[in-house]
């Protein structure tokens, strides 16, 4: 990495640590670009370099595992295809989410305290959604099979939902992979409900 690319990331997380202490000292809806800008020692011209909106810098690496979802998924279906590959992919980040405990706890506060930090949290689920959708779709353009892996798609963000909310209740103490493998093997294994007899 040369050294404009070194500044360029440095400024990048100055705002975004900026940004997370003063949504953390006064909230999201009272936190303004200007004074992120001018705690981390940039303009606001500068910020909006760096991040397209204040629930970006929230977020700040949000595109970026977005992004690396994707590529494990589709590095993970060259291997093991399916839900597995998903399921493999989701644990990967789960490592990450184990290695940020602080910083995920902290984010995670500030997104229940804000209902417009919630909503861009879904929009980022949508994304991951549509990623497992196109992964587990491949080639295939038949209807039946779209609507097959959106329903699979739609029930592995929810357990993925689930069970992060579960970690953050329990103040991130639990093995999140555990949490995971105990939560995903439900959904891959089916739930082998049984009908009730009509008396």
């Amino acid at each position: 990495m040369g050294l404009r690319e070194q500044k360029k990331l440095r400024a990048r997380e100055a705002l975004a640590t900026a940004a997370l202490s003063l949504f953390s000292e006064q909230g999201f809806e009272h936190t303004t670009v200007d004074a992120i800008a001018e705690r981390a020692g940039v303009s606001r011209r500068s910020f909006f370099r760096y991040f397209p909106s204040k629930e970006a810098a929230a977020f700040p690496q949000q595109e970026e595992r977005l992004r690396r979802f994707a590529a494990l998924v589709e590095s993970q279906n060259a291997r093991i295809e399916g839900f597995p590959a998903v399921k493999e992919a989701a644990f990967a980040i789960a490592r990450e989410y184990m290695a940020e405990k602080v910083e995920r706890a902290a984010r995670q506060k500030l997104v229940d305290s804000s209902p417009v930090l919630a909503a861009y949290e879904q929009n980022a689920d949508i994304e991951l959604e549509k990623i497992i959708v196109t992964s587990l779709l491949g080639d295939s353009k038949d209807p039946a099979e779209e609507r097959k892996a959106r329903v699979i798609a739609a029930c592995t963000i929810g357990t993925i939902r689930v069970t992060l909310r579960d970690w953050f209740d329990k103040k991130c103490k639990p093995d999140l992979l555990e949490m995971g493998e105990e939560a995903l093997g439900h959904l891959e294994r089916g739930f082998g409900g049984k009908r009730r007899k009509l008396p």
